[in-house]
């Protein structure tokens, strides 16, 4: 195999998995019955928190497809990424 086609084969996998992971909602927002951005940890409504350069380096990478964002809890401490896009739902 010569190297542009391994590079074809290398990009295609990769927007394979990014559609998959987008598909099973990967750090898609937890919506409870009181509020609909919830703490992965607590279960306690989260606050957005400004982007550092990775979270915006990360959403080049991923094409944009997530769009994350940086969030925190004041509850538990919890920071992390969340994305945009779908919602799961918890009990």
């Amino acid at each position: 195999m010569d190297f542009y086609s391994s590079i074809i084969i290398s990009l295609l996998g990769f927007l394979f998995a990014l559609l998959f992971f987008r598909c099973i909602r990967l750090k898609s927002r937890i919506k409870t019955d009181s509020t609909d951005n919830a703490c992965p940890n607590c279960n306690h409504p989260l606050d957005r928190k400004k982007r550092k350069l990775s979270d915006k380096i990360v959403n080049m990478v991923c094409f944009e497809l997530f769009d994350f964002k940086r969030y925190y809890c004041k509850s538990c401490g919890w920071i992390g990424l969340r994305s945009r896009f779908g919602i799961k739902k918890r009990t």
